[in-house]
């Protein structure tokens, strides 16, 4: 019976089992997919798992299938979701199903699963690496033998497992040996590992010991560690022949013993007798020159004795007070010997293999004394060796010699060291040469960025303390003579002046004890008291403190400038004191040349950025020269991207000082790299124009103008140019106004490495002709296809007129240096395109961009003399059809003042503008009168007299009032000419038209003539302000009462500045019209209820008491406030003679009455009860 159950269990099991399979088959080929996930998860549980379902979901490939194979379909609710390659992502089947929460809650599940799978799937994989890793050790301790298995691992490359077990292992070493730097460095080439974590190297063991004891297992595992002694082998006969040899050594090396003891004896006896000669002299010397008493006048007798003993040795080329120091230690290379050595022992610092670390000092000659140039490190000149220069080989000196210009040019560049106490380059090679890992750049460049680059830099002179020495001896040579020498000629003078300013005094005993002392623990201190010694240091305290560093950084070289002086400045560039944020920067600038160019790029770089974010500008200054001087330092290309977006962030900075710097050195520094790398076009100029268009910044349109003369000179550097060179070409046209861009660093005969003349000689002749062909010349499409219209672009968004010139500025620049030729055949008929389009839309009257007319007739048309004809009709047509359309005479006013500092087209404008003078439309007439305005200030007087006041006094006399109004601002602007001829007109014409009645019923004129009245009063005669302008302002005030309130503004202003100026008027016109005028005004203000009122009350009083004081001598008269000071509004005025009395009353009271500060000295010491 119970055979038969089982069997039928069996049976429904079977049957059930089946019915799974296929209600798991229907599930999956009907996309059932969540349903089927939920019904294998329930069959895990109850311990009935399908192996269909488990190798289904088991296999990503089936989701991704599914996902390429599912139709499209389109939601109207939300966007569609990218597949996924391992998840169910992209099965959202049950987003718009109504039950959200168990679609949610079917999601974590399924990222549950996902993830637990994910994990089994790495602890297998870890399994798998480390069984192999194993089997691999195994079989290669199987193999043949240590020295074939040797070999065999040397030749194998590393596996990525091995190589991240390495870098753990190599970081932690690091780490716990103090070289953290190192390790930071090691960490970063390293992004991809994380040294924290021993699981992130993917080993399924573990963590092995640290390295070193890695190391010592090999040796012993390879029998390296077993010391082999095979060199006292011998025979037993050799033995006694050895003894009496060595025995006869020994009677030979007593018997030298001897010798040397009798004469070390002799010696020392004689330095004794020289040594007390000598402190004898040095007693003598010193008691006689300085007394040790403390007396005030002290101080004065160390100075008279420095001074007295300079100018006795003013004719030595090395004079310091370590010029004597010098000498002894030129004597020669002596060993140090140490008193507690033995007679046969001997120790010498000296080692040949050190010497690699002085191949940068001078070598010195005793008989000139001063330091050769060294052959590896010399900065050439080329001032004497000028070879292949053509007739033009500048823009600038086009016409003058090119052997003369271009010695002129050093000579000049010459004398800036000088004047800027910067290394002349005769001594930057052997001193301070801060391009000895440089990347190859021209030796012009070099030493104009020394000279553009405005840092605090050491100057090594022969009346500091700091002398040449240094540079002249090897340290490795030193004997302890000739310090206790260095050490007699310091203390003397550094004991008596230990005071705040002589500090520097210990400068030499720092640099010897930081250079020859061998416990780091030490040299950091010494190095840290370096830093700070001065609270505070001025300019010349840093210089002195950067000279020291400079001297220790080029003795110890890179490996002690980065492990022991760089933290010092770290630790320093958050201090409270702006000069020692200073220091932090200028040392940073004088150590980069001497570490590797890895630190460079991260710690150095690292400070830079941190400095770039002090609230002080000369910080922020000094952080602009440093990242200036790491891309002149700077090989690597990977760089060049990061170090751009950097200099872009800081063209946001408030300070314009650091702007300037950044637009003098730095901008023109990255783009002799970018021209270097052939990058200008497409990695510099592209980011600058992207920073213009967003932004719209004067600065940055200001560096792109800069930096034209790279530009320019990239266009002409290509192939199809440098091909014409083997010919004979003629020479460079002229470009003297473009050569003001190329000055500094940016002098094409600076940064540019072949002849400057040959190459822009060949660029002129390959576009003189109209058909030259650009399709194999990308850098020149690339300026009228990409940089002009950016350019048009920002200009057409500019917001105020000084953007928009500096655009026309850059724009007239950039055809200047392209030259007549491509201007006039490929950007003359691009802007003349815009030129069409833009009439049309005027016309049309549709919005207009109208940058493109000044860009036209000032870049394009103004360079060239030929172009004056189509510069003339252009100009009469713009100024007759922009006002008559009724748009913006913005373009016209900007394009005449440019063209009118130019004397060869000042004719041309005047002309040009006169079309609108005799114009039948009021509205052009009206226009014309304002444009003067633009153009006076910048012509001479003869054309004003010729050309200016006859339109003017036409146009004051024209009928239509708005012309009247719009001439009246330019006729006053008049008064400041010199000739008395003109001034005689002027003023007749304006009393022609305030005494016409007609004209002061017009508002609007009466208001124009009030501000023209004001604005040239200070500048007229006395007879015309009496009789003109303080008459006619009366009778404008007495007449009409109702006036607007601008207008009673207007008077109010006008009359202040009349009433406190320094300009006397009669007693006469005071009281017969200023005053009255004034009453007017105030009873118009009373009935109108403004508050003018007590600014004119305080008018009245002053007037009124110039009148009583009129009569008194003008000794006595009191001063009246300056021009400035009478436009503020004062609404409670106190009269000058009362503040005067006031005061006088005052100080007579302090003199008098003296107080008695010796009557409670006997109470001062009393204790307070």
């Amino acid at each position: 019976m119970n055979s038969v159950r089982s069997e039928n269990a069996l049976s429904c099991a079977g049957d059930s089992g089946n019915w799974y399979n296929d209600f798991a088959d229907k599930l999956i080929s009907g996309n059932f997919l969540l349903t089927a996930l939920e019904f294998h998860a329930e069959l895990i549980e109850s311990g009935r798992e399908l192996p269909r379902l488990k190798e289904f979901f088991s296999n990503p490939g089936n989701f991704e299938n599914l996902a390429s194979n599912r139709p499209e379909v389109t939601y109207s609710g939300g966007l569609p979701r990218s597949s996924s390659q391992a998840t169910l992502d992209s099965l959202d089947l049950t987003r718009y199903s109504e039950d959200g929460e168990r679609s949610n809650d079917d999601r974590v599940a399924v990222l549950e699963f996902e993830l637990r799978k994910a994990k089994e799937t790495i602890v297998a994989l870890r399994t798998n690496l480390t069984v192999a890793t194993e089997t691999e050790s195994k079989q290669k301790v199987q193999e043949k033998s240590k020295d074939t298995e040797l070999n065999k691992s040397q030749k194998s490359t590393i596996k990525p497992h091995e190589q991240r077990a390495l870098n753990f292992l190599i970081n932690e070493y690091l780490l716990l040996h103090g070289y953290k730097l190192t390790s930071i460095t090691f960490s970063d080439e390293n992004e991809s590992q994380d040294f924290d974590d021993w699981d992130d190297v993917g080993l399924n063991v573990g963590r092995p010991v640290e390295l070193l004891s890695l190391y010592r297992e090999g040796l012993k595992a390879s029998g390296y560690s077993n010391t082999v002694l095979t060199n006292d082998i011998g025979c037993q006969t050799c033995v006694d022949e050895e003894k009496e040899n060595l025995l006869s050594r020994i009677t030979d090396l007593e018997t030298e013993v001897e010798k040397l003891t009798n004469k070390i004896s002799s010696m020392n006896e004689e330095f004794s007798k020289r040594l007390l000669a000598i402190d004898t002299q040095e007693t003598i010397e010193l008691e006689s020159h300085i007394s040790l008493s403390p007396d005030p006048e002290y101080f004065e007798i160390i100075d008279n004795v420095k001074s007295r003993e300079g100018s006795e040795t003013k004719s030595d080329k090395s004079n310091g007070d370590w010029t004597k120091i010098g000498d002894k230690l030129k004597r020669g290379s002596i060993e140090i010997k140490s008193d507690s050595l033995t007679n046969y022992e001997s120790v010498s610092i000296s080692d040949k293999n050190q010497s690699n670390l002085f191949e940068n000092l001078t070598d010195v000659s005793e008989n000139e004394g001063r330091g050769r140039k060294s052959e590896d490190t010399e900065i050439k000149t080329e001032t004497s060796n000028l070879e292949d220069v053509t007739i033009d080989d500048s823009f600038q000196y086009a016409m003058t010699d090119p052997a003369d210009a271009v010695i002129d040019a050093d000579d000049q560049r010459e004398t800036r060291c000088i004047e800027k106490n910067v290394l002349t380059k005769e001594r930057a090679s052997s001193l301070f040469n801060i391009f000895v890992n440089s990347r190859e750049l021209s030796d012009k460049f070099k030493n104009e960025f020394l000279v553009d680059c405005d840092m605090n830099i050491p100057v090594y002179n022969s009346d500091q303390i700091l002398t040449e020495w240094f540079y002249q001896t090897d340290l490795n040579y030193l004997s302890v003579n000739q310090i206790v020498d260095i050490l007699s000629e310091t203390v003397p003078k550094i004991v008596p002046n230990i005071i705040l300013n002589k500090r520097e005094e210990i400068m030499p005993l720092l640099i010897l004890s930081v250079c020859l002392n061998p416990n780091s623990s030490v040299r950091d201190k010494l190095l840290n008291l370096l830093f700070n010694l001065k609270k505070k240091p001025q300019e010349d305290e840093r210089r002195m403190i950067l000279s020291a560093l400079s001297i220790i950084a080029q003795i110890m070289g890179s490996g002690a400038v980065e492990n022991e002086v760089l933290p010092q400045c770290w630790e320093q560039i958050t201090h409270k004191y702006v000069e020692r944020r200073m220091l932090v920067a200028e040392s940073c600038f004088i150590l980069a040349p001497h570490v590797s160019e890895a630190i460079r790029n991260s710690l150095v770089m690292s400070i830079a950025k941190q400095l770039l974010q002090d609230r002080e500008e000369n910080v922020r200054r000094g952080a602009v020269n440093i990242l200036a001087l790491l891309i002149v330092l700077t090989s690597d290309k990977e760089k060049f991207s990061q170090i751009l977006d950097l200099s872009l962030q800081i063209l946001n900075d408030e300070s314009t000082a650091v702007t300037n710097a950044a637009k003098c050195v730095l901008y023109p520094a990255l783009a002799q790299w970018s021209f270097s790398l052939k990058m200008v076009q497409s990695e510099l100029f592209p980011k600058l124009l992207n920073k213009l268009k967003n932004e719209r910044s004067l600065c940055v349109i200001s560096v792109i103008e800069t930096l034209l003369p790279f530009l320019i000179m990239t266009v002409a550097d290509s192939e199809c140019i440098l091909k014409d060179l083997s010919r004979t070409v003629p020479p460079a046209g002229k470009r003297q106004e473009f050569c003001m861009l190329c000055k500094g660093l940016c002098d094409p005969l600076v940064f540019y490495k072949g002849s400057v003349g040959k190459v822009m000689g060949a660029f002129d002749y390959y576009t003189s002709n109209p058909d030259f062909e650009t399709s194999d010349w990308p850098e020149v499409e690339w300026i009228w296809k990409i940089f002009i219209p950016a350019l048009l672009e920002s200009a057409d968004a500019a917001g105020d007129d000084s953007f928009l010139l500096g655009i026309i500025s850059c724009f007239r620049h950039l055809c200047l240096g392209l030259g007549k030729n491509i201007t006039r055949y490929k950007i003359k008929p691009y802007l003349y395109e815009k030129i069409q389009q833009c009439e049309n839309s005027i016309v049309a009257g549709e919005e207009y961009q109208y940058s493109v007319i000044p860009l036209y007739l000032v870049g394009v048309l103004s360079i060239n003399t030929d172009d004056q004809k189509e510069m003339d009709v252009t100009l009469r047509k713009f100024v007759c059809v922009l006002p008559l359309c009724g748009v913006s005479l913005t373009p016209l006013h900007i394009s005449v003042a440019y063209l009118s500092r130019y004397q060869q087209w000042q004719v041309l404008v005047l002309d040009g503008i006169w079309e609108g003078v005799a114009h039948q439309r009021p509205f052009v007439r009206s226009a014309t009168a304002k444009l003067f305005q633009s153009v006076v200030s910048d012509i001479p007087e003869h054309l004003v007299s010729s050309k200016v006041l006859p339109a003017l006094i036409t146009l004051c006399s024209d009928p239509e009032v708005s012309v009247r109004t719009s001439s009246i601002p330019t006729l006053g602007m008049l008064t400041k000419c010199k000739d008395k001829a003109i001034k005689d007109k002027v003023y007749m014409t304006l009393q022609s038209v305030l005494q016409d009645n007609s004209n002061l019923n017009n508002t609007g004129l009466v208001i124009q003539l009030v501000k023209t009245m004001g604005k040239i009063y200070d500048n007229c005669d006395q007879h015309f302000r009496e009789e003109v302008i303080v008459s006619q302002l009366y009778l404008i005030a007495s007449q009409n009462q109702n006036k607007s309130n601008e207008l009673i503004e207007v008077l109010t202003e006008v009359f202040a500045t009349v009433s406190f100026s320094q300009n006397r008027l009669s007693h006469h016109c005071i009281s017969t019209a200023l005053l009255p005028g004034l009453r007017s005004l105030e009873n118009i203000c009373g009935q109108l209820n403004l508050s003018f009122r007590d600014q004119i009350d305080s008018m009245i009083k002053e007037v009124e008491r110039r009148i009583a004081t009129s009569k008194e001598p003008i000794s006595k008269i009191s001063s009246l406030p300056s021009p400035s000071e009478s436009k503020r509004i004062i609404p409670n005025p106190v009269s000058t003679q009362v503040v005067v009395e006031d005061v006088k009353n005052r100080v007579t009271k302090i003199f008098n009455t003296k107080p008695n500060t010796l009557q409670n000295v006997s109470g001062i010491f009393k204790k307070k009860s």
